[in-house]
């Protein structure tokens, strides 16, 4: 028993890894359904459903819940196919699936704050496996009785992170309404990576159309308000104007945070066009205005279209010929 054990928890842990990636897209949907085939070559063994649950109190306990599920739907594949030539199941898993507690899905019979696997029926054979699957995951949950009584039923549920977890990091994206405002939007990302070290700020910068006509920092959860207001008040003291922050609804993940840089937030001047800079015009990669040859004058070239003073982000590079290629955008002030 302790060698098919240690074998089983190898196999546990050698795809639980991959399968905590795999859940993250979806958190609630079935994830196995076993081949009718093992229903009817063992015709007297019970079938199971598992739920893996967990409490959206915490994103702690949605990972928690999507890396157990996945490794148990992967332990789940490998043993069913191995009956008959190892072993006769007295009960096997027949489908595993991931859900929140939302709605009450959740019914009577179990603790909250607790992580445990609950029985709907104190079978033998029922316990036995969920004995078995608690071994191999090397968990150690408790092993307790629910109160609702569903034949080949049990519950695996996540519900004892109570809050943001360590692994909930802050992450600061920035959208701007138009290019001309990169400039603004780099020197914001550079003021929070010194600012904030703690928190993972994006160095792209998404350009949406639709953005607001003022300055906004928005957040999606309640306990990260006291970050988003932070942050709204680090920008509001660069720019110089103000930043409203606000609390929005949406599919975001817990710690997200948005900056969007309103249609007020354009730099005044405002005109913007990209130089592609190179030896042959065929060779610019991407959108750009205006071609000059290696080594132009940026300057002069501006002011030919009526700037009198510039400044100059470089959008992207790549090597090539004579001085390589290279798209710089150029606004106007």
């Amino acid at each position: 028993m302790m060698k098919t054990m240690t074998i089983l928890s190898l196999i546990w842990l050698a795809f639980g890894c991959r399968g905590a990636v795999a859940q993250g897209s979806a958190m609630e949907r079935t994830i196995y359904t076993s081949d009718f085939a093992i229903e009817e070559a063992f015709p007297l063994a019970l079938p199971v459903t598992v739920d893996v649950m967990y409490c959206d109190k915490s994103e702690g306990n949605a990972w928690a819940a999507g890396e157990f599920a996945a490794s148990l739907a992967t332990f789940a594949r490998i043993t069913n196919s191995s009956y008959g030539s190892t072993d006769t199941p007295d009960a096997f898993v027949r489908a595993v699936r991931l859900r929140s507690t939302t709605g009450g899905s959740l019914s009577t019979g179990y603790e909250s704050g607790r992580d445990a696997i609950y029985l709907s029926e104190d079978s033998m054979f029922v316990r036995k496996l969920a004995n078995l699957i608690n071994g191999a995951s090397g968990r150690n949950l408790d092993v307790l009785i629910s109160r609702d009584a569903i034949p080949g039923y049990m519950r695996v549920v996540f519900c004892a992170i109570n809050g943001p977890t360590e692994q909930t990091k802050t992450r600061v994206f920035v959208q701007a309404y138009s290019r001309s405002q990169e400039e603004i939007a780099r020197t914001i990302i550079d003021a929070l990576l010194k600012n904030f070290p703690d928190f993972v700020v994006a160095s792209s910068i998404d350009y949406v159309a639709a953005s607001p006509d003022n300055n906004e920092v928005r957040y999606f959860y309640g306990e990260d308000e006291r970050n988003g207001r932070l942050i709204a008040s680090a920008i509001a003291a660069q720019l110089g104007s103000d930043v409203t922050a606000k609390l929005l609804s949406g599919n975001a993940k817990p710690g997200t945070i948005e900056i969007w840089l309103g249609k007020e937030a354009l730099p005044v001047g405002g005109k913007t066009f990209v130089i592609c800079e190179g030896e042959h015009v065929t060779r610019c990669a991407g959108k750009y205005d205006y071609f000059i040859s290696c080594y132009g004058n940026y300057e002069a070239f501006s002011k030919a279209q009526g700037c009198s003073k510039i400044s100059k982000t470089q959008i992207s590079s790549k090597g090539g010929n004579k001085c390589g290629y290279t798209l710089t955008l150029i606004t106007c002030q």
